[in-house]
């Protein structure tokens, strides 16, 4: 089966200044009120979003908040009411954008994993995926997947995945391609608990960038759980069996490191059945299909 996620629409706290009046920017204050739709649900140790305004060449410290599936939260876990002070003034606010910042960000500066952006006019900002896709096209993109390990002989092994056909002819990705300039795709397992990144890529009809788990370079995107598996999953000859795993497909900038990253902009979900047989092909969910990231940031005063 499949998860699709549908989140209600959601009120964010919206800025903190740099501290202090800042050159070119007047020392006069804005209120903004922030509303976030269809952000993906992120745990503290996983990193956390953040929302930043800009006036100009000025860049305000980014507010960090996390999603979970009972509203907006600080950091500490307390519920956020949507309202924040830029210090910044109307007419100098020119644009705000909401980051997936990594673990150890301190948010002086916004994270490369950039989601949303919006330009200010008439007092508000409509936020549109930062990731220039057509509209539509990743809406409409189809993907499937099968076990299989080649690193072994046996045809009953359960603890390889490859995003390919059924035939093993071309890759089971069926998305844009290319992606639009500075972006591509990565594949993810959240097995055992564990939300690990199996490698990205631009053209699905192509290995992916990493094969640490598996040793080898298979010819589609995928991985073979084999070795180096981190601490609580199988490894040596009690190999993971990845049925029950749940895999994600996602749009990423291509410049970050696979530590950096935390599947936001998802484009396919699927959890492998717990009858799943081997070199056989599964659909994936399209979640994009029911929404991607969006939202609007709004001038009170």
């Amino acid at each position: 089966m499949s998860f699709a996620r549908r989140l209600l629409p959601l009120m964010v706290l919206a800025l903190v200044g740099c501290p202090g009046p800042q050159s070119g920017v007047s020392a006069t204050s804005t209120s903004l009120q922030l509303q976030l739709e269809r952000l993906s649900p992120i745990r503290r140790e996983q990193g956390h979003y953040a929302v930043w305004a800009i006036a100009g060449a000025t860049t305000s410290v980014g507010t960090p908040f996390l999603v979970t599936g009972e509203g907006l939260r600080t950091l500490e876990g307390a519920a956020w009411d949507g309202k924040a002070t830029v210090p910044f003034a109307r007419g100098d606010l020119s644009q705000v954008l909401v980051t997936l910042e990594p673990p150890t960000s301190a948010d002086r500066l916004p994270a490369k994993q950039e989601i949303l952006r919006g330009g200010v006019a008439n007092g508000k900002a409509v936020l549109v995926l930062a990731a220039p896709f057509e509209p539509g096209a990743l809406e409409t993109a189809t993907g499937s997947y099968l076990l299989d390990n080649p690193s072994t002989i046996s045809l009953g092994d359960m603890n390889g995945v490859c995003f390919m056909n059924e035939r093993r002819s071309a890759g089971g990705l069926q998305v844009p391609f290319p992606p639009p300039e500075k972006w591509g795709y990565e594949s993810w397992i959240e097995l055992k608990g564990r939300l690990m990144p199996l490698g990205k890529f631009v053209d699905p009809d192509g290995p992916d960038d990493w094969n640490g788990f598996s040793g080898r370079v298979p010819p589609f995107p995928g991985e073979d759980f084999n070795e180096n598996l981190p601490e609580g999953v199988e490894t040596g000859f009690n190999r993971p069996d990845l049925r029950g795993a749940k895999l994600i497909v996602s749009v990423e900038p291509r410049s970050l490191q696979r530590e950096e990253v935390f599947p936001s902009i998802r484009v396919f979900e699927a959890t492998v059945p717990m009858d799943a047989e081997h070199y056989k092909a599964y659909r994936m969910q399209n979640v994009a299909a029911d929404g991607l990231p969006r939202g609007a940031a709004t001038i009170l005063d």
